[in-house]
This record gives structure tokens, C-alpha cells and sequence, in this order.
């Protein structure tokens, strides 16, 4: 089908000096045009070719989204044999949700709800099995609920998403047995969390790193450099860029940082030594105090 388009040469988009018309995966495909024209000849022949080789269509999973598109745009209709194909908003293709919007916003929101329910199972699991462990307990975060929010992070975690770092303060009140009005700055303090952000960014680093050091004349390292550099355009415009050396921060952490916090707990727990009879207050955290 590829070929067909390619002789054609009508649709596709082009990323660097190279044209691409469709994306396969298994049994899915991807068809893609810069234009409505353009598409609606890709769907023609698309059609021709299914008829060729007695291929159907599941026309119930197959959907038209439109990046960009203004919402008092005309709606287009899609034909395909004597039905149409549904015009959508947004759509989940491989595990990533992606709307008309072009951005993340969609993804977010379901790694939200993901982590949500993750969250109240692995909290449950604590309270039956580790109730005052405070550190095995936040282990049980990181591998049951971290993990599930943290899918496509190479692609999304450059910015920072409030929705899912609520998700961490919010567990680790449940296991603290705090009140909800008590501030995430003062949790981060006292107990030493780092924010999700943290690993996210370093994920994106590497893989932007790997995409670089990749083949030349491969895909991956076209997109991903096009990408890099509208990202570094924009933030230069806004004054925010970040280059290479500061993001090291997030390679290996800040070591000064590192220490001035270790040394604040260090203080604290000096200061419950000497209040609380010798308790100290990482004790006091680990055991749910």
C-alpha cells in the first residue's frame, strides 16, 4: 500500500528530506496526509487495495483525527464504500492518547485516573501487609503506581504535570495519616520525596539521547531532533531553555543539594532525639507517626 501512495505521490508527511504515508504496527495502520484532499484519495485507494486482496475494514475501530483543526471548523464526512468513517477528537493509538490538539494533555489525564486507582489498590495492600512500614510502603508506590503513570514519559516528561504528583502527596497522606489540607511543600520537606518529574525528565534525556546516537537516515532521529529543536526555539523564546549541562541535574542529581537536604534530616532528627526521647523522626515517618 505504501508503494500505491508512493506511486501516486499524492498525501504523506515528510520528516527531514524523507516522505512517509503510512505507520504499521501488527494489524494496525496508520495513514497520514497534510491535507483533506489529499486523505480522502489515500482512502480511495486504500479502499481499492483492500478489494484487491479481499481485506475488510473494521470501520467501528477505524476513526479520522485532524491535528490542529479549529472546533467551528466545518465537520468533513469520510466515506468509505456505502458507510462513513467517524471524525474524532481524540484517539489511543498504541498506548498513547492523542487529540487534536497535538499535545499531551489527553494522556495525562488517563495516567491520572490510572494512577488513581492504582494508588487506593497498593494502599490497601499496605495496610494489610506493611501498615507501618513507611518505606516499604513507598517502595510499593514506585513499582505499583510510578510505573503505570509514568508510561510514554520519554515523550511527555519534559514538562511537569501537577495532576500526577498530586497523585504521590495524596498517597503519602493516606499512609501518614494526614489531613488533605496538609501543604505538599511541608511532606516534600519532612519526609525527603523527590517529585515524579525528576525521573521523568531523565528518561527523556536518555532517550533523546539514544534517538541522536542512532543510525543516520533513521526516523526516529529525524523526529526526535525536528522535535528538540522546536522544543529549545520555544523555551529560548520564553527564556526557559534549559541545555544540556543544567539538565545533568537530572542525570545524576545535585550533589549540593543532595547533602543540604540530608543535612536538614540530619538536624531534625537530632532535634526529636533530644525532645522525644531518642526517637528519631525517619523512625517516626517509617512507623506511620
Amino acid at each position: 500500500m505504501e508503494k500505491e501512495f508512493e506511486r501516486r505521490n499524492v498525501g504523506g508527511v515528510r520528516i527531514g528530506n524523507t516522505r512517509i504515508w503510512s505507520l504499521a504496527y501488527a494489524d494496525d495502520i496508520v495513514i497520514l496526509s497534510k491535507n483533506r484532499e489529499a486523505m480522502k484519495d489515500m482512502l480511495q485507494s486504500t479502499q481499492r487495495f483492500f478489494k484487491e486482496r479481499q481485506l475488510e475494514l473494521s470501520e467501528e475501530k477505524t476513526k479520522i483525527l485532524i491535528f490542529n483543526k479549529r472546533r467551528n471548523q466545518k465537520e468533513e464526512k469520510w466515506q468509505w464504500k456505502e458507510g462513513y468513517l467517524e471524525e474524532v477528537r481524540e484517539f489511543e493509538y498504541l498506548g498513547m492518547m492523542l487529540n487534536a490538539e497535538g499535545n499531551f494533555n489527553s494522556q495525562i489525564r488517563k495516567l491520572m485516573k490510572k494512577g488513581i486507582v492504582a494508588a487506593k489498590a497498593t494502599w490497601g495492600l499496605g495496610e494489610r501487609r506493611c501498615r507501618e512500614d513507611y518505606r516499604r510502603r513507598m517502595l510499593l508506590f514506585k513499582y505499583l503506581v510510578q510505573s503505570v503513570m509514568s508510561y510514554g514519559a520519554e515523550l511527555w516528561g519534559w514538562n511537569e504535570r501537577k495532576e500526577l504528583e498530586k497523585v504521590q502527596m495524596d498517597y503519602v497522606r493516606w499512609v501518614l495519616r494526614l489531613d488533605f489540607c496538609t501543604p505538599g511543600y511541608i511532606i516534600v520537606r519532612e519526609t525527603g520525596r523527590r517529585k515524579m518529574h525528576n525521573d521523568w525528565i531523565r528518561r527523556a534525556v536518555i532517550f533523546e539521547r539514544k534517538c541522536a546516537d542512532a543510525e543516520e537516515g533513521r526516523l526516529i532521529k529525524k523526529g526526535v531532533g525536528a522535535t528538540s529543536k522546536r522544543r529549545s526555539i520555544k523555551g529560548k523564546k520564553r527564556g526557559t531553555r534549559k541545555t544540556r549541562t543544567e539538565l545533568q541535574v537530572y542525570r545524576g542529581g545535585n550533589e549540593a543539594r543532595r547533602k543540604s537536604r540530608r543535612g536538614n534530616r540530619n538536624e531534625i532528627g537530632r532535634h526529636h532525639e533530644a525532645g522525644n526521647g531518642g526517637k528519631s523522626e525517619r523512625r517516626q515517618v517509617q512507623q506511620g507517626v
